[in-house]
């Protein structure tokens, strides 16, 4: 019955996806064609009746720019040339410097950004030699944006830098506010927050100057963002409400749904998931209701993970599927836009079929001037059947090769998807470092997966004053491990938060008795069988209370390490995993007797495990506490940084070969 409820909630589910995409089509795509019509068909008329003057010149770039938003680029780039063939026969230097910059964006939109730069700088130099320092800076902050969606950061700023200046020098007020809004977003981009919050902070105050609601709302929300990313929660909250009041008093719907999701995602992080429901879902309603359809579609992605942080399974499953529902209802939606319009596209179509014509004229007078040629021909047509018998052949056995490589790339695709939506849930189970940073300002974690996914995971819950932290090792490790961490981190999360418990060996006395229960298998009368699954984690779990300083730990075969006076010291763990066990017995709880000063570390296997060197062994655990030893005078960041280059320079050009979870507190 079970297997028949999924099978029904599925093919509801296909049925929902067809009428939403139908809907989307007719609602986002006839209706804005419509109102293009109108415009396209005005500038046409224009284009018709003017003389060959600058007048001209600028309604061809409107098409352009027109059939461009439409998503129909070669109709852009038809009139665009058009454009600048005629802003060249008048010497129109405005017109070519925009013509050029108008191409930039087409070859933009295509993801051609080397033609792109290339018509961008030809604008610019135009632009200067005219002495035009205005558009010259919009030309500099063009090419700063596509070097910015080549991933080349460090020109885009460069070129953000050249423009900012030039706005400065001329006291354009929006060109500096708009700039050092560019700017602060590729910093947040480069996770260089301070200086990211600097020129957020600029531009908004240059906005107010200027008096734009509209950038001022928008700015106040990306230093919101930029609070989020430093994982300053209560900043990030505060700048987000004052965005949202600004957007609802300029009843802007978009960016009400933006802020309202952007604050879900907020009380999300900071374990406060009721709320963080009720924005989310608040947020996409919106999204819905205005068709944002590229922003909801996050959203639901960000409600599924809340899902899957609460344990609740079938609402993560049933959001997910919306998320890819929406997901591929843009994909047919920028399909249709990069068809545009067929009968707008007429007067293009005519050109090419006149010249055709006339290449067709050519033939024949050519042929009527050569019949000796008919033989020649007919040898060469013989040829080409031959050839073309021979291509056949060779195509339909290409074709059964394509089909073939088309089925396991389908296949390929489907498991990367599968695993990357198993690294969604598993990012969703852990404590963004900020958060840990917060909590224990000097501390590290080095976290390396072995694969795309892990079975290795950190935790993190703080109760009233203590901060319980641990390092855990689930069974097995890529995509196995990984299911096994997200369960294994909702019964640590389970055994704090809803039993209360904060001393280390009754939390994981009461983890192992729900994950024995969570595994546990069951034959049809709901009763558990004898094929209970072996699953489990070994784990170093500390809770440390630092008013006044009290630290205890507990242990699943991981021990743990700390280092008192300059000397390394070890406490041994329970020899027993947190899962099924024979002999299982509870789990000792360690008091330890700390100063203020000394240094914690809680790890798993996966680092003393790694074989390299000159001799490809085992890095072993001996060479592991001398070389923390060794570092201990160090800053924690500093010491996370080293641990990694050693771990590297061992392992050389051999694979990883598990795992790599280490956290280090100083207390």
């Amino acid at each position: 019955m079970h297997c028949i409820r999924e099978l029904k909630a599925y093919q509801v589910c296909k049925v929902h996806k067809v009428v939403l995409v139908c809907f989307i089509t007719f609602c986002f795509i006839t209706f804005p064609l419509i109102a293009q019509h109108h415009k396209i068909d005005s500038l046409m008329a224009l284009v018709k009746s003017d003389k060959d003057d600058t007048d001209k010149v600028n309604h061809l770039n409107g098409l352009s720019s027109l059939y461009k938003t439409l998503g129909n680029l070669d109709t852009s780039m038809y009139y665009v040339t058009n454009g600048m063939k005629l802003s060249k026969q008048l010497n129109f230097t405005r017109g070519i410097a925009k013509c050029y910059n108008i191409m930039g964006n087409v070859y933009v939109d295509r993801g051609d950004y080397p033609n792109a730069l290339d018509n961008y700088f030809k604008a610019k130099k135009v632009n200067e030699d005219a002495g035009n320092r205005s558009e010259v800076a919009k030309n500099l902050s063009n090419i700063g944006s596509a070097y910015k969606g080549m991933g080349d950061y460090k020109k885009a700023l460069d070129y953000d830098f050249q423009a900012l200046k030039i706005y400065e020098d001329i006291g354009s007020d929006w060109g500096i506010a708009n700039t050092s809004g560019n700017i602060g977003n590729i910093y947040d981009n480069e996770g260089i927050y301070k200086d990211a919050l600097d020129y957020d902070m600029k531009s908004l105050v240059m906005f107010e100057k200027i008096g734009d609601k509209t950038s001022i709302a928008r700015n106040t929300g990306n230093i919101g963002n930029v609070y989020d990313d430093l994982g300053k929660y209560d900043e990030a909250l505060e700048y987000d409400f004052k965005s949202l009041e600004m957007y609802k008093a300029l009843n802007d719907e978009h960016g009400i749904a933006l802020n309202i999701g952007n604050i879900g995602n907020v009380y999300s992080k900071t374990g406060k998931y009721a709320e963080a429901e009720k924005y989310l879902t608040r947020a996409i309603a919106l999204c819905d209701s205005i068709h944002f359809l590229s922003t909801g579609k996050e959203y639901n992605l960000s409600l599924s993970k809340l899902y899957v942080k609460t344990g609740q399974w079938q609402k993560a499953y049933n959001t997910y599927i919306v998320y890819t529902t929406e997901k591929d209802s843009l994909v047919n939606l920028e399909k249709s836009k990069q068809l545009g319009r067929v009968e707008a596209k007429a007067d293009y179509d005519k050109q090419l079929a006149l010249q055709q014509a006339d290449d067709e004229k050519k033939i024949e007078l050519a042929n009527a001037n050569a019949k000796r040629e008919k033989i020649l021909i007919a040898f060469v047509a013989a040829i080409a059947l031959a050839v073309t018998i021979i291509a056949l052949i060779i195509s339909r056995a290409l074709q059964v090769t394509r089909r073939q490589k088309t089925t396991i790339e389908i296949k390929s695709k489907e498991i990367n998807d599968s695993i990357a939506y198993a690294k969604r849930l598993q990012d969703a189970i852990l404590p963004p470092v900020g958060l840990i940073e917060k909590h224990l300002s000097e501390s590290f974690v080095l976290y390396k997966p072995k694969d795309i996914v892990a079975g290795d995971f950190y935790w993190l819950e703080r109760v009233g004053d203590k901060i319980l932290i641990a390092a855990a090792d689930c069974t097995g490790h890529g995509v196995p491990g990984a299911l096994v961490s997200v369960v294994c981190s909702n019964v640590l999360n389970r055994a704090v938060n809803e039993f209360h418990l904060t001393e280390p060996g009754k939390i994981l006395d009461k983890a192992r008795e729900l994950l024995l229960d969570t595994f546990s298998q069951r034959d049809t009368f709901g009763e558990k069988s004898a094929g209970d699954i072996m699953d489990g984690m070994d784990i170093s779990l500390v809770a440390i209370s630092l008013q006044p300083l009290t630290v205890s730990w507990s242990g699943a075969y991981n021990p743990l390490w700390y280092i008192q006076a300059g000397e390394m010291k070890e406490i041994t763990a329970d020899k027993q995993p947190v899962g099924k066990y024979e002999a299982s017995r509870p789990f000792t709880t360690t008091t330890l007797n700390l100063n203020k000063g000394d240094i914690l570390y809680l790890f798993t296997d996966g680092y003393a495990d790694q074989f390299g060197g000159p001799k490809g062994k085992k890095f072993k655990y001996k060479q592991f506490q001398e070389k923390l030893l060794a570092i201990s005078q160090k800053p924690l960041a500093e010491q996370a940084r080293l641990l990694n280059e050693t771990f590297e320079n061992w392992k050389g050009k051999n694979e990883q070969t598990d795992d790599v979870c280490i956290i280090g507190v100083r207390v």
